[in-house]
């Protein structure tokens, strides 16, 4: 089943409350980036020591994530990654605080003796950014940028005043009571699509999950239900697993699947961490399990066109036989063909019925013509055999690059995949090797470091 996530306002607020005291005044020891969407802030905190604090605007899996996990990083830093690293590290979290109502983190950043620096998340799906600004609200750079014919409300470029995304019109669903959500069900929009749209804390999952009701009262009353828990915070992060895997994750309990196996934690964070931890490591898991198949398949392509090839040159140089015979006929028949003559036909000696046409040079004698065709029957035959060595190596190759096929996709772990493409590199199928750093912690502060491919 696929992972269903929705990092949304409610659960960014809720990540934020039990996170604050642990963001704040952290410093920033070092910064990391994989791919073009993740950011890794490798924060020190006297009261929680090292950990990390990851920013994403990965289109689906968008989100703030506390961890001390470890994740392959890229060994060449990408632009902003560097950007980022020379206004950030070494410096202070001053302030981390949330826009009311609003999917959008602020991060504010101290290095003496520079001014204060800035880093916006803005979580909004598909349109997510991560954006550094400086003290006067000036962007110096984003993850993403967004020029004008992107977006005719705002410009996401260096050098720009950053001006925030329009703000909401939802009704906050804290406000909200019963004549009112009766008012908003009776308009003639799609549930779906009204709860979406209209109500703050509501994500797609949990709206599926109410309109599993049928019945406009008891959807009514399920609504309220939410928002009472909400306003006494009586929610429990749950994560619902499938056969060993998480399938989805909410602060709610879900009906669709009120029969599987479900993990609960007593902190939002820490629930955030377990199910995004998952979902990224499969994402980069697939990802280079496509990039190792795309590889060998175009591999096996090069491999099975040769083959072809060399099949029909094989074909071809099967006639190496026809010249054998046409010299052994002209040795048999050397006495009876005169020295001059153009062309003969006598009987081939292995079939009395078939009748062979020879050509002949009429400067040489038929011994001569003999030995010319016993000549180019030789260097054909050579030929034919270095082919048919080349064919098998090749078949070989073939069976092997299908083995390392089947591999990739029963593969279950990265150090599996890795072991596949150090054979690839090995056999020079990867040529250029991108290497990433792998950091694991030790029992006290030293770490090792081990190298693979980047994704």
């Amino acid at each position: 089943m696929k992972l269903k996530l929705s990092f949304d306002l409610l659960t960014l607020e809720l990540f934020y409350e039990e996170t604050k005291d642990i963001v704040l005044n952290s410093i920033i020891e070092k910064i990391y980036q994989i791919g073009n969407t993740d950011i890794f802030l490798e924060l020190f905190s006297v009261d929680q020591g090292r950990y990390k604090l990851v920013l994403s605007v990965h289109p689906q899996l968008y989100r703030i994530q506390i961890t001390k996990k470890e994740f392959p990083y890229p060994a060449r830093p990408p632009s902003f990654l560097m950007l980022l690293r020379k206004h950030l590290e070494g410096g202070r979290i001053i302030q981390y605080s949330l826009v009311p109502q609003e999917r959008i983190v602020e991060l504010k950043i101290k290095r003496f003796p520079e001014e204060d620096k800035k880093l916006i998340l803005e979580l909004m799906g598909k349109y997510s950014n991560l954006i550094l600004l400086n003290e006067a609200n000036i962007i110096i750079d984003s993850i993403k940028h967004v020029t004008s014919e992107v977006s005719r409300f705002r410009e996401i470029l260096p050098g720009v005043p950053y001006i925030y995304p329009p703000k909401t019109q939802k009704i906050s669903l804290l406000d909200i009571d019963e004549n009112k959500l009766e008012e908003i069900l009776t308009k003639e929009v799609p549930l779906k699509d009204l709860l979406l749209k209209e109500l703050t804390y509501m994500n797609p999952q949990l709206v599926n999950d109410i309109l599993l009701e049928n019945d406009k009262e008891k959807i009514k009353k399920r609504i309220l239900e939410i928002k009472e828990k909400i306003i006494k915070k009586d929610l429990k992060p749950i994560v619902y697993i499938h056969e060993g895997e998480p399938v989805a994750f909410s602060l709610f309990p879900l009906k669709e699947y009120e029969n599987f196996e479900r993990k609960e934690f007593d902190k939002v964070y820490k629930a955030v961490d377990y199910v995004y931890s998952y979902a990224f490591d499969k994402t980069l898991f697939e990802q280079q399990q496509r990039r190792l198949l795309e590889i060998v398949k175009e591999n096996i392509e090069k491999v099975t066109e040769k083959i072809r090839e060399f099949e029909e040159q094989i074909k071809e140089g099967e006639e190496a036989e026809k010249l054998r015979i046409k010299g052994e006929i002209l040795l048999l028949n050397k006495d009876q063909i005169k020295k001059g003559t153009e062309k003969i036909i006598l009987p081939n000696p292995y079939n009395p019925e078939e009748m062979v046409e020879i050509e002949l040079d009429p400067s040489l004698s038929a011994f001569e013509n003999a030995q010319k065709y016993f000549k180019k029957y030789k260097k054909l035959k050579r030929g034919i055999n270095i082919l048919k060595e080349q064919k098998q190596k090749l078949e070989e190759e073939l069976y092997y690059l299908n083995s390392l096929e089947f591999s990739i996709e029963n593969s279950k772990s990265f150090p599996e995949l890795r072991e596949i493409e150090e054979e690839l590199e090995k056999g020079g199928y990867i040529k250029e090797r991108k290497e990433i750093i792998y950091k694991r912690e030790k029992k006290a502060r030293t770490t090792e470091i081990y190298k693979f491919r980047w994704i």
